[in-house]
């Protein structure tokens, strides 16, 4: 398991929610889309491992509620 920092960040380029989780590496994306079905404001969840963005997940890459 290793540990994620999950942040949702709005259309302004603001910080609206921080989550931590530890998961498994093949979860982090999943996890990221949750994210943004249940915060309708973000635009695009980063997500941090360690002191670094290893991924950027966008809602307009997803057809959220489908997966």
């Amino acid at each position: 398991m290793d540990t994620f920092i999950f942040v949702c960040i709005s259309d302004t380029q603001s910080r609206t929610m921080v989550d931590l989780q530890e998961l498994p590496l093949t979860g982090y994306r999943d996890h990221a889309i949750k994210m943004l079905q249940k915060h309708a404001s973000a635009v695009a969840v980063e997500v941090w491992q360690g002191e670094k963005v290893i991924d950027t997940v966008k809602r307009d890459d997803h057809i959220l509620g489908r997966d």
